[in-house]
């Protein structure tokens, strides 16, 4: 099924993106400044000329990601983060109305974890979660191997789950290292690699944080898989032991034994994301 010739778009407050996607792949990718302060109206037609230097004839469908609350049944962006002047943009309509093939749109969450069904490590697993650890933390859930987006694609918040004295986000991203250790990841990464064990210690308390926001997940989905993503995955195996020992602590050893925790291994994943979209609408 993953041979149809796609456009995948994802859009971020500092750059747009529009790759052509065949056979998996991106053959061919165009990269603009997004003009964030900009009107609507500017951004719209700055994103359409965007993906009108990568569209060919036999696209089948545009799938397009963004950092924002979206309207998923009718394609209406309520809010992107850092451009202020899309609110309520229709832009399903717009795109449609434009290029004439069909359009989906989901926040860019959602499209890693359908990246990860139909391009990545997900493909063998019919229920999993795609978390995505940087600035922040978002996930997307995948149920009967079907994207489930909740109202305005809200399901899969995680990051905001009490925990603690304050909230998830805060200690399983890049705010944990700033906010509890006065340091960044990198730094922490860096040391780690120079045998200091203070930074691996960071990174084992990091790690178990992890672990409890996966867990808190198998209480409510019990999912297959989780698949994480993000700058911070990268450091996988710096946390992944402390990570375990903290899923091993989970009351229904059954439930957890055959949980797989798995790291994302593609580099286009937002925009194979987005375009993995016309795939689950299928």
């Amino acid at each position: 099924m993953n041979g149809y010739k796609l456009i995948g778009v994802d859009i971020g407050g500092t750059k747009m993106k529009a790759a052509y996607i065949e056979n998996s792949s991106v053959t061919k990718q165009h990269i603009i400044q997004t003009p964030a302060q900009e009107s609507k109206d500017y951004v719209l037609n700055s994103l359409a000329a965007c993906i009108e230097e990568v569209l060919t004839p036999e696209v089948k469908g545009i799938g397009v990601g963004v950092p924002g609350m979206v309207d998923t049944a009718n394609g209406i962006i309520q809010q992107v983060l850092n451009i202020p002047s899309w609110k309520e943009v229709k832009l399903k309509e717009y795109l449609e109305n434009r290029f004439h093939i069909p359009v989906f749109i989901n926040n860019d969450a959602n499209c890693f974890a359908a990246g990860e069904k139909y391009f990545g490590q997900a493909k063998d697993y019919s229920n999993f979660l795609g978390i995505t650890l940087g600035t922040g933390v978002g996930s997307g859930i995948i149920i009967n191997d079907n994207l489930y987006n909740g109202v305005n694609a809200g399901a899969g918040e995680i990051g905001y789950l009490p925990y603690k004295d304050s909230i998830f986000e805060h200690y399983c991203s890049s705010q944990f290292f700033s906010k509890f250790h006065h340091t960044t990841g990198i730094e922490v990464y860096k040391k780690i690699l120079t045998g200091d064990t203070l930074a691996q210690e960071i990174m084992d308390e990091f790690g178990y944080h992890i672990g409890e926001l996966i867990k808190r997940i198998v209480y409510v989905l019990a999912p297959e898989a989780v698949i994480l993503g993000g700058s911070i995955s990268k450091s996988f195996n710096l946390f992944e032991k402390s990570m375990l020992e903290s899923i091993a602590e989970f009351p229904f050893p059954s439930i957890v034994q055959d949980l797989k925790v798995k790291t994302s291994q593609l580099d286009d994943i937002s925009v194979l994301g987005a375009a993995a979209l016309y795939y689950n609408s299928l």
